[in-house]
């Protein structure tokens, strides 16, 4: 079946990658598809959490990235990423968890986003 459209919805997700990329000098994934390697890990296995290093669903992606140098160059990138997560505030990664969360029953509204913590402080 299809889903109907919610643009506030995708302004959200919008939003919370640019704060993400304007905070972290890095882009998040560069397409919304299970094909980027990026997207399966951060946004899929929910490697853009506390901890993400030691998810089974991030490690089992990053088990798939060997072989040739361009693997080895992305698996690089991530784990440099995953480690960059690692060090965000509590509050701000509650931000991302959230905002761009796979589930989208579990994503926040207009109302969740603007009691979170990092933005109210």
């Amino acid at each position: 079946g299809s889903q109907t459209y919610n643009g506030i919805q995708r302004d959200y997700w919008a939003a919370a990658l640019s704060l993400y990329s304007f905070l972290t000098f890095n882009v998040l994934y560069n397409t919304p598809i299970h094909e980027d390697v990026q997207f399966r890990i951060f946004i899929m296995a929910e490697g853009l959490s506390r901890n993400g290093t030691e998810n089974e669903n991030v490690l089992a992606e990053l088990d798939e990235l060997e072989g040739d140098e361009a693997s080895q160059e992305m698996y690089r990138r991530v784990v440099r990423q995953l480690h960059q997560i690692d060090q965000m505030t509590p509050t701000l990664l509650h931000l991302f968890e959230n905002t761009l969360t796979w589930a989208s029953e579990k994503r926040w509204t207009l109302e969740g986003t603007l009691s979170c913590p990092w933005l109210t402080r």
